[in-house]
């Protein structure tokens, strides 16, 4: 197996008019059409087809964009009844387009993914797993029905485009430029929506009515203390948390670049302002516990106190444990929860509520451990009222097979990346993408995951030269090459 390398083409100035008269005539389609929104799917749909096809590095700010631009109830609804918000233009148009640049590249010459990444074991065993993933899904999908597996793969492909765009075509110094950059952008794309929404206590997208039913709208305002929680164009304040989670620290990492530092100083502040706006206490904890968890695998004589400290909580733990099963308790807390919703109680009903959504998550995967309820399956259906936990989502409607998997390959494939030596640049990425994993654990919405992957394919590429020998005495190998800033 070779090592990737870059795209080379015979004429660079062919696929860029190319790509560039496809965009044009995916924007005059769509001004036909008379649906300005839906035109700006359609066009980045092609410009998606045209980029895998010609240049695949062009993929990296297409897929971030396809997260970011649009809200995901805004799309087009085709005449076979089928919905394609912005984000699946890009995914679909992209695959499309590699799969023919694949073809074009001729596979028995070229290998997608690099070599040396399998030199570096949890950099392998995690690629491993996740891949292990990707094709279990829709084998464990097809007990549920042709269409469940169909949605596993849909699902896959979110993931796996992503990380291999990332993985491919953002390894050397420019690649993490274009990475930075982007998000860098996109960060700086929602200022004006969440301040608006801040001075208006309304969304900008509230006159929008999706084409299908029961879709989240604009129209659905999330509010705290009586104050609308800012979604900009995710929908939701918490996946606009979880963004700002991974856009503000790879933002912020362009300060130790050849850049103005007063840039991403800039863009550290927004970022901070903006998660303060959406008045989401989870990212702070997630941005915390990360923190530790990175300081700890990155310091050997920590890693002592880790062990301690999980006995300690252990031990702490007994007690508390004992009170939550005495009645008194019990009592209380039932108490609270049948308290009548005011502005004043909501976040204090939010954070118990999550307990008990939790134990009712966990019964119902107990229910049907294996294969799970499918992509279809609501609350309602599982007598479950919600899942705040992205984990526990996805052995709800994929099974333990599948969640383990996945969650055991993005927690080795984290702890690779964190261990290993790396540059101020990468550690910032590498807080941005455990930061996410945290968020998760509080958080069931998955719209923003391709950001997630794009990161870690860089991070797994970056770091594929690393060995097992990084554990040893002495100085570790960085993950970003050497004058990467």
């Amino acid at each position: 197996m070779t090592e990737a390398r870059p795209l080379l083409v015979a004429s660079q100035g062919k696929p860029t008019l190319a790509l560039a008269a496809g965009v044009l005539l995916a924007g005059a389609g769509a001004a036909l059409v008379g649906d300005a929104l839906a035109g700006v799917v359609c066009l980045f749909a092609v410009a998606a087809l045209l980029a895998g096809a010609l240049r695949p590095r062009l993929l990296v700010p297409l897929v971030a964009a396809g997260c970011v631009i649009l809200p995901p109830y805004v799309g087009w609804l085709l005449p076979g009844g089928s919905f394609v918000n912005l984000q699946r233009g890009v995914m679909y148009g992209g695959a499309l387009g590699v799969g023919v640049w694949a073809l074009r590249e001729r596979m028995d010459r070229r290998w997608l993914v690099p070599g040396l990444l399998f030199e570096y074991r949890p950099l392998r065993i995690s690629f491993l797993l996740l891949a292990a993933a990707w094709l279990a899904a829709p084998i464990v999908g097809l007990a549920l029905g042709p269409a469940n597996a169909a949605r596993a793969l849909n699902a896959g492909l979110y993931q796996a485009l992503a990380f291999w765009v990332g993985l491919s075509f953002t390894q050397d110094v420019s690649g993490r430029r274009l990475l930075q950059l982007t998000f860098a952008l996109l960060l700086a794309y929602t200022v004006p929506f969440w301040l608006y929404e801040v001075q208006t206590g309304r969304g900008l997208f509230a006159w929008y009515v999706p084409p299908l039913p029961n879709l989240l709208t604009g129209r659905f305002e999330v509010l705290r203390g009586g104050l609308l929680r800012p979604a900009a164009t995710f929908g939701h304040p918490l996946a606009f948390g979880q963004f700002l989670l991974i856009a503000t620290p790879v933002a912020f990492s362009l300060v130790y670049s050849r850049l103005p530092r007063v840039f991403s100083l800039a863009l550290l502040v927004v970022g901070v302002a903006a998660l303060l706006a959406t008045q989401s206490r989870s990212p702070w904890i997630a941005l915390a516990l990360a923190a530790i968890a990175l300081v700890i695998l990155r310091r050997r004589k920590l890693r002592a106190a880790l062990v301690v400290t999980a006995l300690l909580l252990a031990i702490g733990a007994i007690p508390l444990v004992q009170a939550w099963q005495s009645h008194a308790l019990a009592g209380r807390a039932k108490a609270f929860v049948t308290t009548k919703y005011s502005p004043r109680t909501e976040a204090e009903l939010s954070a118990v509520g999550r307990v008990f959504l939790t134990l009712g998550g966990l019964k119902v995967v107990r229910s049907q451990p294996l294969v799970g309820y499918g992509f279809d399956a609501s609350a309602p259906s599982t007598r479950s009222p919600s899942w705040d936990d992205y984990y526990l989502l996805l052995a709800v409607q994929q099974g333990l097979v599948v969640a383990g998997l996945v969650s055991l390959a993005l927690l080795v494939g984290w702890y690779g990346v964190a261990r290993a030596g790396a540059g101020p640049e990468a550690v910032c990425m590498i807080l941005a993408a455990g930061a996410y994993l945290v968020e998760w654990l509080f958080v069931g919405l998955h719209d923003t995951s391709p950001l997630l992957f794009l990161i870690l394919g860089h991070l797994f590429g970056s770091g594929s030269a690393v060995r097992d020998s990084a554990g040893e005495a002495g100085s570790l190998p960085s993950l970003i090459p050497e004058g990467g800033g």
